[in-house]
């Protein structure tokens, strides 16, 4: 039986099934207790010295294998976040992290191998960027010393223009006038009764306004295929030679027409008065050949009647007369042919008589012989 200071235990021991013996433990409660007490406390001091033991050999085992693997591949990380990709990673675990560590050391090849791809990508665009910014500085160099000459050379021929004696017009492709230079105003400003608006309104005017013939031209000045061609058109007291052809920008497109004018007022006069004189020499040639021709008309009678004298016919008369030399000469041939025609026929009848004078001495002679 059991008492509040005793514990006790009854067990059946058995053999094949077969109860042999009964065992009756009796023990003493506080005893039990306090050895009960005393186990567990051994038992909880032996289990936390066996948990910090493992905890400690964890935190060791941790600190090695993995703190500090952990915590070089974060530096290695670092490092390497801060552009140190040459930094090693020394893990050499067989372990997740050596796994982890390995693959980060590739990763770090590839971002090396891209970091001087790119690099070597950024020189090379570094090194086109200078050789295009040094190409851009010198063809920048090269348009503003082109603009700069240009710029020399448009002075220069607006200069050479504004100085230029010779008249020169300029309009766009609607044919409206853009530049008349100096020279050409100052013969405007001398044709002033003669335009249609005043010298300084003739800029901005359409070309046609200045001349019928110019007005009847716009067609042909609008196609540059019918350029270059001239004009003569009269302007008051002046003719004027137009010499117009077309005028084309830097793309090759046409502008318009520009007109060379030529005050020709002085070489028409001298024309027409050649011309004049000219007609004058034909006349005169004309009437030097029919005097020449009557010249020879006279002559030729003339040596007829001397001929015909040289073979004794002194029949034939002189027919030319005139108050000219020929006229005079063959007046006095005349009178020359007459006396000489007179005297002969003295000398005929002189002869005559003569004859019969010698007849009447030839029979007289006879009679008296």
């Amino acid at each position: 039986a059991e008492s509040n200071q005793f514990s006790v235990g009854t067990r059946i021991v058995r053999h094949e099934d077969t109860a042999i013996a009964t065992l009756r433990i009796a023990l003493f409660r506080e005893r039990v207790i306090e050895t009960l007490v005393t186990n567990v406390i051994v038992i909880i001091l032996v289990t936390a010295l066996l948990v910090l033991v493992v905890s400690l050999v964890s935190i060791a085992v941790t600190r090695r294998y993995i703190s500090q693997p952990l915590q070089r591949l974060q530096d290695s990380a670092t490092r390497i976040a801060e552009g140190d990709l040459d930094t090693p990673i020394d893990i050499v675990l067989e372990d997740e992290i050596g796994d982890l560590s390995r693959q980060f050391g590739t990763m770090r090849d590839s971002v090396k191998d891209l970091f001087d791809a790119l690099q070597d990508s950024n020189r090379k665009i570094e090194g086109a960027n200078n050789r295009l910014e040094a190409d851009v500085a010198e063809r920048t160099a090269e348009l503003s010393l082109a603009r700069d000459r240009a710029e020399e050379a448009i002075q220069s021929m607006s200069d050479l223009l504004a100085n230029l004696p010779t008249l020169i017009m300029m309009a766009d492709r609607n044919q409206d006038i853009t530049y008349v230079n100096p020279a050409m105003m100052q013969v405007l400003e001398s044709l002033r009764n003669h335009l249609p608006v005043s010298p300084d309104q003739i800029v901005g005017s359409n070309i046609g306004i200045l001349h019928t013939d110019l007005k009847h031209q716009i067609e042909n000045f609008e196609d540059p295929a019918h350029l270059p061609r001239k004009i003569q058109i009269q302007m008051g007291p002046e003719v004027a030679s137009l010499f117009v052809t077309a005028i084309y920008n830097q793309q090759g497109e046409y502008s318009g027409p520009m007109i060379i004018w030529e005050i020709i007022t002085e070489e028409v006069r001298l024309e027409q008065e050649n011309r004049e004189a000219a007609d004058r020499e034909r006349r005169q040639a004309g009437d030097d050949r029919r005097r020449s021709q009557e010249l020879q008309e006279k002559v030729d009678s003339m040596l007829e009647v001397v001929r015909a004298a040289e073979q004794g016919d002194l029949t034939h008369q002189i027919v030319v007369g005139g108050q000219d030399t020929i006229g005079q000469m063959g007046a006095g041939l005349k009178q020359f042919l007459g006396e000489l025609r007179e005297d002969i026929g003295l000398i005929s009848e002189n002869v005559r008589r003569m004859t019969e004078a010698s007849n009447i001495l030839i029979e007289v002679s006879q009679q008296m012989g």
